[in-house]
C-alpha cells in the first residue's frame, strides 16, 4: 500500500521531492541501491536543502558504506530543518556509527526534545548509553522505544544486550529472541 501511495501521490505532483525520498528508502528496504540512488538525486534537484531529500540521501550513503558522507548529509538536513526530530534522530546514529558518542547523545536528545515518542532516537540513545557503559540509562531507552513500536527488533536487540551485560542472561536472551 505504500508504494501505491507513492506512485498516486508523484503522478499527481510528479517529482516531489519528499514523496521521491521516501520513495527512495523504500527501493533501498528492497535492496535497489540504483533506483534509490536515482530516486534521491532527482529529489535533491528539485529541493537541494529540504530534509527529506537530504535523509534518504543519508540512508543511501549509509547503505553503501559511505558513513561519513551519510553524517554530512544528515549535518545538511538538521542545518536545513532544525526542527525535524528525524534528521537529527538518523544523525544520531550516524555520530554513533563515526564512534562520537557525545555528538550522538546530543542529537538523541535533541530529536527526543522536538519529539518524545521518536522511538529511533529513543532506541539511538539507548546505544549511546550502552556505548558509555550506562546500563541503567540504556535499558530504559530501549524500554521506552519498546514501549513506542513493540514489533520493531532493534531496540529490543539492545534491551537484550544490557540485560545480558547486567548479568540477566534469561531475560537478556528472551528480548533476541522477540
Amino acid at each position: 500500500p505504500a508504494r501505491e501511495d507513492l506512485e498516486q501521490a508523484l503522478r499527481l505532483t510528479p517529482n516531489d521531492p519528499s514523496s521521491l525520498a521516501v520513495l527512495a528508502v523504500l527501493e533501498l528496504g528492497q535492496g535497489s541501491v540504483d533506483l534509490a540512488h536515482s530516486h534521491v538525486r532527482t529529489a535533491l534537484a528539485q529541493a537541494p536543502d529540504a530534509a527529506a531529500p537530504l535523509i534518504a540521501l543519508g540512508h543511501l550513503l549509509k547503505a553503501t558504506g559511505d558513513l561519513a558522507g551519510a553524517r554530512t548529509a544528515l549535518r545538511r538536513a538538521t542545518a536545513s530543518a532544525p526542527l525535524n526530530p528525524l534528521a537529527w534522530s538518523n544523525l544520531a546514529e550516524l555520530e554513533l556509527a563515526n564512534g562520537n558518542s557525545d555528538a550522538a547523545t546530543q542529537a538523541a536528545a535533541h530529536a527526543l526534545g522536538l519529539e518524545p515518542d521518536l522511538a529511533h532516537a529513543h532506541a539511538v540513545l539507548g546505544f549511546t548509553w550502552l556505548a558509555q557503559l550506562d546500563d541503567a540509562r540504556a535499558m530504559a531507552s530501549f524500554e521506552a522505544a519498546v514501549e513506542r513500536d513493540p514489533e520493531w527488533a532493534l531496540p529490543r536487540l539492545g534491551l537484550g544486550l544490557a540485560l545480558i551485560k547486567r548479568g540477566d542472561v534469561n531475560a537478556g536472551r528472551e528480548q533476541l529472541e522477540r
